[in-house]
């Protein structure tokens, strides 16, 4: 399996795009579009808010008759699904140019799109070629440290693995597991211990923790080192409402820490410095909202987690927000 790292080439974003011929689709966010000086006529480009991470729209490109040589992604975490889906179904290289950090997309071979009502995740393309354009990454900011939600969520689903293997007598990988904490536990240190602005330039270090982050669940096979009972929990939540994945992985791995009576300070300390929790108040993510998604959320059949031990009534779900308002500080309206 490729390591992500491997297939990493750092140039520029702007000049590969118009290096491209007209046998390569770009399918780009428009944010990131913006922040590159774009002048080839030939390549053929597709706005990702068309498709709305609607299988039924990315499938309908992908049975096109036109074919492309490469198809490239020039975004964040919904591009990169897009491009990598289409790219699986239709044998195409796949070439993937992240304009931000706020997922790890780009270093795996699963994708979320939508089907119905709900986002479930596919089988996908690894990228055959990362183009890392560090400048133009570092211009998303904030939203590069939201990738690292997506570590800090380590947490949580090794303590649902072990609760697996505990209730159900689920396997542990050993290697695996060690691997995934050895991640977690060297990158809560150089969170807790360095400047959030420092943080926020070390493009290169985010990109290969939060890619590493991914590829572990790619060696796996699946996301249980990676992926418990906090991400069962966001992806209710973005069924909900848009918001992003940063946020709802944040916000679930505070519940679902003190759902495993294990809440920790050092993690919500990395939480309070990547600035994920502060959007709650911003996204307008009210009580009633967090009520109604714990309490109809349904365990996953194929990923055991605390959630299958817990009886979310009115009750309990009132009281576990209590908590997460004492231990945050954030006062849910």
């Amino acid at each position: 399996m490729k390591y992500f790292y491997d297939v990493t080439k750092e140039a520029s974003a702007e000049d590969y795009i118009n290096s491209l011929k007209n046998d390569s689709l770009v399918i780009y966010s428009p944010m990131s579009l913006k922040n590159i000086h774009l002048n080839n006529i030939n390549v053929h480009m597709i706005d990702s808010r068309i498709f709305g991470r609607n299988i039924i729209f990315v499938k309908a490109l992908s049975e096109n008759k036109k074919t492309y040589k490469n198809i490239v992604s020039l975004g964040g975490g919904t591009a990169t699904d897009i491009a990598k889906y289409i790219s699986k179904k239709t044998g195409s290289k796949f070439i993937c140019i992240p304009s931000m950090l706020s997922t790890n997309a780009y270093s795996t071979d699963k994708v979320a799109l939508v089907v119905g009502n709900n986002k479930i995740t596919l089988d996908a393309k690894l990228a055959d070629h990362i183009i890392l354009d560090t400048n133009l990454i570092r211009k998303a900011e904030k939203q590069n440290l939201y990738g690292l939600a997506d570590i800090f969520s380590i947490y949580i689903a090794l303590a649902d693995w072990e609760l697996a293997n505990n209730d159900i007598n689920e396997m542990i990988n050993d290697e695996i597991f060690l691997r995934s904490k050895k991640l977690l536990d060297d990158t809560v240190a150089f969170v807790v211990s360095t400047d959030r602005k420092v943080i926020s330039n070390d493009i290169m270090k985010l990109f290969k923790n939060i890619g590493e982050a991914g590829y572990i669940t790619n060696i796996y096979g699946t996301g249980r080192p990676e992926s418990g009972s906090e991400h069962i929990f966001a992806k209710d939540l973005e069924n909900r409402i848009e918001v992003p994945h940063g946020v709802s992985v944040s916000i679930g791995i505070i519940l679902m820490s003190i759902a495993q009576n294990r809440y920790s300070e050092d993690i919500f300390k990395c939480l309070d410095k990547i600035g994920t929790l502060k959007m709650i108040d911003e996204l307008k993510i009210s009580r009633k909202l967090l009520t109604d998604t714990l309490v109809n959320l349904i365990p996953r059949c194929d990923r055991y987690s605390i959630i299958n031990r817990l009886n979310m009534d009115d009750a309990y779900v009132d009281n576990l927000l209590n908590q997460f308002s004492i231990k945050t500080g954030i006062e849910l309206k």
